[in-house]
Formats: C-alpha cells, structure tokens, sequence
C-alpha cells in the first residue's frame, strides 16, 4: 500500500454570492474600485476604436481631439488599477470577510466568503472532505488551491480516508493481530518494514474484516512519501470463526477473573507446568524489569495455543502471573 489511488471530488457545490448588504467598508470600497477599473478598461476600448475609425486623425497628429482623449482613457486604466491593488491590500489586511475560491485539481470549484485566509482554509478542508469519493478503498490526498478576492492565495493538501468496514452494531471493531493470520515476526506480529515506516496489519476477530496502515505511504500523484495511509479489507477476508467471538464491554472474562483469583505459583502449575522451569527461566530471566517480562510474555501468549483457550484479558493477567513468578525465581 505504498502508492493511494486518485478519485473525484463529484460532489463540488456551487458558488456562494455574498451579500452585498453585509459588506464592510474595505470590501465595498474594493468591490467599487473593481467597477471603476472595468469602465476605465470599457472606456479606453471605446476611445482607441473611435481614433483608428476617424479619417481626419492623422497617427501622428498628438494634438487631436480623439488622441487626447484615448490617451486620457489609458491614464485613467492606470489610475484605477492603482486603485484597484489599494483597496486589495486594505481589504487583505482587514478582517472583514472577502470571497474565495476553492479549486481541485478534477474541476470542483466553490466560492465561499471568510475573513481570513486561515478561516478560507478550513472552509475549503470541510468542503473537500464531503466530496463524494466513490467508496475509495484505502486513504486518498486532495490538493484545494485557494484565490481570494483580496489577490491572496494559498493551497492545502487534504487527507481523506476511506470509511471502515460495517461490523457489529453494538461493539464495533475488535482489530487484532494474531500472528497466524496477519503473518510477521512473533514479537511484532503484522508489523512490516516498508521505506522509512512500516505496515501494520490487523484483523477484526468479529467480522474477518482486514486493516492496513502505513506509516511511510506515497501520493502517487505529487510523489510525496512519508505520509500515513489506511486500507481495509472487506468482512469475511478473514477466517476468524476457530478464534471464538470476542468479549464486549458487557462480558467480564471467567477465565480472567479465575486467574486473578490465583497465585503466582499456581497460574505456573495451570498453565506452564509442561515446560521446564529452568528452560523459561533461560527465555525471560533476561528480559529486564517485570514489567519488560510482562510485555515480553503478552506477545508470547498471543501467538500460542493459548491463545485460542484464554481472553485478551485473561492472557494480560497471566502474563503479569508469570512475569512475578519469573522475579521469585531469580530471586532464590
């Protein structure tokens, strides 16, 4: 998943006039000083078309009527261009709100008014994310290019990721990572490096539902690396009926509540009285601090057959049950 795929923004809404009764001070003079400069434009169009029409005006006569004037109509296009780049800096340095227009690169577009191109960028953010992408499968980048009335521009890169997959109503998503399905090392199960980053795959152990992140993902269409990504898989991928459904908030594990109940000697005797002291001591007297065995053992845990007997929470209390049993060993 190193590259994302492109999609539509089909859903672009259509312009928003502003109200020019709610304009402010800076904006009505600018939208004033737009006007003039198109009269201006209109009148010096109007003025050179009538000297070259004229048969009596020589080109080289500057002192005829028709030439003053074409020549006065192309001074005052300079004048209220002036204008015009006045009224943009003291409108782009109010506060009052201007319009802007938001561009994606597929042909959305939407003008919208704001005070501030901070606030124009956020507007444009919500806009590109309720884009209608086509049920995109894993995470896509939207660049909006913004042009505001007060000649400031800008642009932003939008992440947009797909939406999860449907699973139980009540609980949601129970994203696992056992190693006999999402593969990998059996201290990091699902976890592959991948350029600067890693992919992390995990599974649902509700709905067979797969989920794919990447930390080091490429926008296929500016190049850029380095960015996080998610993809998902569809109920079903995964073969999780033999793991058994897994607690919800309103279940309490039996099984973890019965080895809480235990002591550290007796959890060993239930659970690991098959292997040997000496050879466990040998794999985690080594691991550090009873908390670096405990997080040790989790993983461990997880990846045995046990992992198919005990809960997630009952798992987390045996290691902890085991992880102090390792520490009294050492100790004699």
């Amino acid at each position: 998943m190193s590259e994302a795929t492109s999609s539509s923004h089909t859903s672009a809404r259509s312009s928003t006039p502003s109200d020019p009764a709610g304009d402010g001070p800076a904006r009505t003079a600018y939208k004033a000083a737009e006007s003039a400069l198109a009269q201006a434009r209109k009148d010096a169009e109007a003025g050179r078309a009538a000297w070259l029409a004229n048969e009596s005006a020589a080109g080289d006569d500057k002192a005829h009527p028709l030439y003053v004037a074409n020549e006065a109509a192309l001074a005052a296009v300079d004048s209220a261009e002036a204008a015009l780049i006045a009224a943009r800096d003291v409108l782009a340095d109010s506060d009052e709100p201007r319009a802007f227009t938001f561009r994606t690169d597929d042909g959305g577009e939407m003008t919208a008014d704001a005070a501030s191109m901070g606030d124009a960028i956020d507007l444009a953010t919500d806009w590109a994310r309720e884009g209608d992408y086509d049920a995109i499968e894993s995470t896509i980048w939207v660049c909006v290019r913004i042009v505001g009335e007060d000649g400031t521009e800008s642009a932003t890169t939008v992440t947009i990721n797909p939406d999860e997959p449907e699973c139980d109503p009540d609980d949601g998503h129970d994203w696992q990572n056992p190693i006999e399905l999402v593969g990998g090392l059996r201290e990091n199960p699902g976890v592959y490096g991948h350029g600067g980053g890693v992919i992390i795959a995990t599974v649902c152990m509700r709905c067979g539902a797969g989920s794919k992140e990447d930390t080091w993902a490429q926008d296929r269409a500016t190049g850029r690396q380095g960015l996080e990504s998610v993809a998902y898989e569809p109920p079903g991928t995964y073969d999780v009926s033999s793991w058994g459904a897994p607690e919800t908030a309103e279940d309490e594990p039996d099984d973890a509540n019965a080895i809480e109940a235990m002591t550290s000697s007796e959890a060993w005797d239930r659970y690991m009285g098959s292997q040997s002291r000496r050879e466990f001591l040998a794999t985690y007297a080594d691991s550090g601090s009873a908390l670096s065995v405990k997080s040790q053992l989790e993983v461990d845990l997880a990846t045995a057959d046990l992992a198919r007997e005990l809960s997630s929470k009952a798992r987390s209390v045996l290691a902890a049950k085991l992880a102090e049993h390792v520490s009294s060993e050492v100790e004699r």
